[in-house]
């Protein structure tokens, strides 16, 4: 799923991506936001058997497949080199 980081569900998306193992594309990315934090950190618990990790205020269970990428707002669309030619 691909969703940008400015949207009004952006953290709902987030918590959800972590809990059923979802891959989301964070685009137009122009700061981390806070929430994030302790995902990036991989500040993860065990609780028995199972992986947490606090995102927001919530507790959330880490699914393995889940995966979390960022595309910055600005990407040149060709390398410096081929647009001086």
């Amino acid at each position: 799923m691909s969703l940008p980081q400015q949207d009004a569900k952006f953290v709902q998306n987030v918590e959800l991506a972590v809990r059923f193992g979802r891959v989301l594309i964070a685009t137009e990315v122009d700061y981390i936001e806070p929430v994030l934090v302790n995902l990036l950190r991989r500040d993860f618990q065990m609780q028995g058997a199972r992986l947490s990790v606090l995102v927001g205020d919530k507790m959330l269970d880490v699914a393995d497949s889940f995966r979390l990428f960022f595309w910055p707002s600005f990407v040149p669309s060709l390398p410096l080199r081929l647009r001086l030619q």
